[in-house]
């Protein structure tokens, strides 16, 4: 059995929609926070709109980033939602992003 380890980003007003807006902001510390944190992980779980906008943001940030960005692009997707309704379909136009390795599912809440 594996681990579940919960990351969250939180903000003022309350909105975090975009990593390319939030990476410019970070201090050192807190970009290293995030990178041993990554580290120590070996698969990403998402929520379909969070995977939505970091496949988005994400492939634009690997020279940016360096070795965190290739980090979030390269480690398999795990994604969970309550609304998708086809989800071959999902995989098949999300399979773009770079890697293509995703799995989604489907919450039965």
């Amino acid at each position: 059995m594996r681990k579940v380890v919960v990351s969250e980003f939180v903000s003022l007003d309350g909105v975090m929609e975009n990593p390319q807006w939030t990476v410019q902001f970070r201090s050192e510390e807190t970009k290293q926070f995030k990178f041993d944190e990554l580290k120590a992980s070996d698969a990403l779980l998402l929520g379909r709109e969070t995977y939505v906008n970091f496949a988005a943001a994400w492939p634009n940030l690997i020279e940016q980033e360096g070795e965190y960005g290739w980090m979030m692009n390269s480690y398999p997707k795990h994604v969970i939602s309550t609304t998708l309704k086809k989800m071959e379909q999902f995989i098949a136009d999300q399979g773009q992003y770079q890697g293509g390795n995703i799995q989604a599912e489907r919450a039965a809440w």
